[in-house]
């Protein structure tokens, strides 16, 4: 997974000003203005979000449009985001291509990319019995594109090596567990290495970060993909099986007595996406649960190393991340032992 250095937040007000100074001198109209100005969206674990809409623009710019700003120095990253999507628009898939990547942040100073806003609302909206397989169709449908294309373009974009598969995975992970601090989990890395999936032919698109607050629709029509920040290629049961621990072991928010009930409709969710996914591209059962496997891992790493870089007085906030309360900590630990029967450590 990609992240970015955490940043200053900026205020709605400078932000509109910024955008304005740029994209006057782009497009050069010099008296373009805001029809609707910026408006703070959730979301952006490591970036800023805002819609938009212009005045006086090109008809490109016309519509309703999305700015989404990265840390500082994450020049190559708003180049990697923009490719991809542009590229996967270009096979006709939902992705918001790029208008516009400011790799020096131009007035703002931070790397940015404009985009068209998708019509609709988020895919959770379209009701718990419904989002389901509608996630496991538009997925099915990513797994399906011609990657070449997708890699061609990033190669001619010069956006440096992509990860392409569980081998790459596991050695970017591999590279974290031998960090100094980051010794109770290796013996998790260990279980992966030694179970990792053999012969998988040929790789796919992965977007590794689908569920339904990445997908946009409106009448039962899935509008735009979101948030391609962690692309890879590789094999499509990676891609569902992170799916399927985002649906039943991230973070979420319910009144306590709740709880109980509102895990088994997750639980029921994530069945009903399965069955439609698999029902279109049929994978193995044991695919699906070492990918798993391996996003529970990944999270703990990641949270790992945020309390090392703390405790050697980086400025982070480990707490920022959504995976770092007790009880998420506890899912996900204990559903990689169930898989495993190895128990996934992390640093305290």
């Amino acid at each position: 997974m990609q992240r970015s250095a955490y940043y200053r937040r900026m205020e709605v007000e400078e932000v509109a000003e910024l955008l304005l100074t740029d994209l006057r001198a782009l497009l050069n109209r010099p008296a373009l203005a805001l029809l609707e100005p910026p408006v703070r969206l959730a979301g952006g674990y490591d970036t800023e979000i805002f819609a938009f809409q212009l005045k006086g623009a090109p008809p490109d710019f016309s519509g309703r449009l999305v700015l989404r700003m990265f840390a500082e120095g994450a020049a190559q990253r708003a180049r990697f985001e923009g490719t991809v999507q542009s590229a996967i628009a270009d096979l006709g898939y939902p992705a918001p291509r790029a208008l516009h990547v400011s790799e020096s942040g131009g007035a703002a100073g931070r790397p940015y990319m404009v985009m068209p806003r998708a019509e609709g609302k988020q895919l959770i909206s379209a009701g718990i019995f419904r989002f389901g397989p509608m996630l496991a169709r538009s997925q099915a449908a990513l797994h399906a594109l011609d990657p070449v294309p997708v890699r061609r373009a990033l190669a001619a974009a010069d956006c440096g090596p992509i990860a392409s598969g569980i081998d790459d995975w596991l050695k970017t992970l591999e590279g974290e567990v031998s960090q100094q601090g980051m010794e109770p989990l290796r013996a998790s890395y260990q279980w992966l290495a030694a179970n990792r999936p053999r012969g998988v032919t040929g790789q796919s698109i992965c977007h590794l970060d689908f569920h339904p607050l990445n997908l946009i629709a409106k009448e039962g029509v899935v509008t735009g993909v979101i948030d391609w920040s962690n692309v890879s290629f590789g094999d499509p049961a990676a891609d569902a099986g992170f799916t399927r621990v985002l649906l039943t072991l991230s973070p979420f928010e319910v009144q306590p007595w709740l709880k109980p009930l509102a895990q088994r409709v997750r639980r029921l969710i994530a069945w009903r996406y399965t069955r439609t996914y698999l029902r279109l591209r049929p994978l193995t059962p044991a695919s699906l649960r070492y990918y798993e496997a391996l996003r529970c891992f990944e999270a703990m790493s990641h949270l790992s190393r945020l309390r090392i870089a703390e405790g050697n007085g980086a400025q982070l906030a480990s707490t920022g991340y959504a995976w770092s309360d007790p009880e998420t900590i506890k899912r996900l630990t204990g559903h990689f032992k169930a898989i495993t029967g190895v128990e996934l450590g992390v640093v305290p």
